[in-house]
């Protein structure tokens, strides 16, 4: 992510995590009483791909964007990236570094698992504070969890993306650049790879699943989920996994948007955000909001 030099309001943070560097971009609100919110991105992205959703909501919320240890600008002197537990344990520890007050999980594909471990696990000590939290296109704990999570290699990986990206309409040329950049250089192509394995390694097997179904459950913050139904890497079974277990959870799918809603639909996105946003942060009596009320989908 380039460094925005012109606006005083946006921060970059090294932080110090095992044996990885986690790079963080702060864009700060005017007002420091409203919440945090926390952006976590999946395996075929970065935090940059965030900014679409994160610039509408400067004015209101304070926003962290994070590069998991091996995407965008962080890193790890590790073989294997951090596996999803300690993966979960950065996320805990970083909600403690940098909030003090009300913090919403934002979270993509293998991003929405690691929130679900954090939630769920006992790395987080401060959980009353997270008042709510969005899924865009998730994988459930409690799912098997996919074809591309096998050992295929590179070149697989990266022909499998060409190709997705090549048939997806909702992404513009630049866009598309900036998804397939990291598989073009051999440095950022290994670091992703070392997260693959190291996700894949650490994926719940059968048994764990079947503990994880139950788990969900016990689940105490709301959650928004939204959906790209032409996803070709994460199909909607796994957001519909997460509605029948979880207590409270809202659904929406967008007909034309494929594996990246924020920026493939970023205003259907953003609409359906801040209507979970202004309900679950008390904020509806200061802003003025016009959209529709969210439709329920009980477990």
């Amino acid at each position: 992510m380039k460094p925005q030099k012109s606006d005083e309001r946006v921060r970059h943070h090294r932080f110090s995590f095992l044996r990885s560097c986690v790079a963080i971009s702060e864009q700060s609100s005017s007002d420091f009483s409203r919440a945090t919110l926390i952006f976590v991105h999946g395996r075929f992205s970065a935090a940059s791909h965030w900014l679409p959703l994160v610039e509408p909501l400067r004015a209101h919320f304070t926003s962290l964007l994070v590069d998991l240890p091996g995407f965008g600008n962080s890193f790890t002197l590790d073989d294997q990236g951090p596996s999803l537990d300690e993966s979960a344990e950065l996320l805990a520890q970083l909600i403690s570094e940098f909030s003090s007050g009300p913090v919403f999980l934002i979270a993509h594909e293998m991003g929405s698992a690691i929130v679900q471990l954090c939630l769920l696990g006992k790395s987080l000590k401060e959980k009353d504070r997270i008042k709510g939290v969005i899924l865009l296109n998730p994988l459930c704990l409690s799912h098997a969890i996919g074809t591309l999570s096998l050992n295929y290699g590179a070149y697989f990986l990266k022909r499998r993306l060409q190709k997705i990206l090549k048939g997806c309409e909702s992404l513009n040329p630049d866009q598309k650049q900036e998804v397939i950049e990291p598989w073009n250089h051999r440095s950022s192509r290994d670091s992703i790879l070392q997260a693959f394995d190291a996700y894949q390694q650490s994926w719940p097997d059968e048994e764990a699943r079947s503990g994880w179904r139950n788990s969900l459950q016990d689940l105490k913050q709301p959650v928004l989920l939204l959906q790209g139904a032409q996803d070709p890497i994460n199909p909607p079974e796994h957001s519909f996994e997460l509605i029948r277990r979880l207590p409270e959870a809202y659904y929406f799918q967008n007909e034309k948007c494929g594996h990246w809603p924020s920026l493939e639909q970023p205003g259907w996105a953003n609409e359906k955000l801040r209507d979970f946003l202004w309900k679950y942060s008390n904020r509806s009596s200061h802003i003025e909001s016009h959209l529709d009320p969210l439709h329920r989908k009980s477990a």
